[in-house]
């Protein structure tokens, strides 16, 4: 077995501790079954991720703050920590995390990083983050999105035609209301209409 009779008990105690609320018993727990193994870089991230899911952001953060310095910077650790921080209220300092996350690991982590700063009103700075994202029909959805935010219906507009080669107009009909909308701010209202003749619903 992966886990001998006494850690196996004691990761239970911890999963039980968090089903019941038991959040300081949770914390406790977690140390003694760290301290009763290797201390691995996945059964930290056990109880992490456990911690996270009861909304014990505190107590996740610290404990992937002492894991980053154990394990460096594991994608799954750096992701972890911008939850952690995210539900501790600090968008700039999630963000900021899941575009390391991007950077060492996986660019997908990108549109988090953008989403993240796009929610919590920094649309410039998610604008920047967006530029990272490598998934092209993602990358244009959340564009179109963070443009709409900004009003910049010009620049919105202009989306149009990579839009369409994306077949993403086909995909998602609030791409082309929005497209639609942008038109009719710009007062092209034939355009507008253009648009809003395809739709379906």
């Amino acid at each position: 077995a992966k886990y001998g009779p006494q850690r196996a008990f004691t990761r239970a105690r911890v999963q039980w501790s968090l089903a019941l609320g038991l959040y300081q018993l949770a914390v406790a727990e977690g140390r003694r079954y760290l301290a009763q193994g290797a201390d691995g870089l996945d059964d930290r991230l056990f109880l992490a991720e456990g911690l996270l899911r009861a909304k014990q952001h505190a107590a996740a953060r610290d404990l992937l703050e002492e894991t980053r310095l154990a394990h460096g910077d594991d994608a799954r650790v750096l992701v972890q920590l911008g939850h952690a921080w995210l539900g501790l209220a600090h968008p700039l300092t999630a963000a900021g995390f899941f575009a390391r996350a991007a950077a060492l690991h996986d660019p997908k982590f990108a549109r988090d990083a953008a989403e993240v700063l796009r929610l919590h009103g920094h649309p410039h700075k998610a604008l920047r983050a967006n530029g990272r994202v490598v998934d092209q029909k993602a990358k244009l959805r959340q564009r179109l999105a963070l443009l709409l935010d900004l009003e910049r219906f010009e620049a919105l507009t202009a989306l149009a035609p990579r839009l369409s080669r994306l077949g993403l107009l086909g995909e998602d009909e609030e791409l082309r209301f929005a497209l639609a909308y942008g038109h009719f701010r710009l007062g092209q209202f034939d355009r507008a209409e253009g648009q809003l003749k395809r739709l379906t619903r």
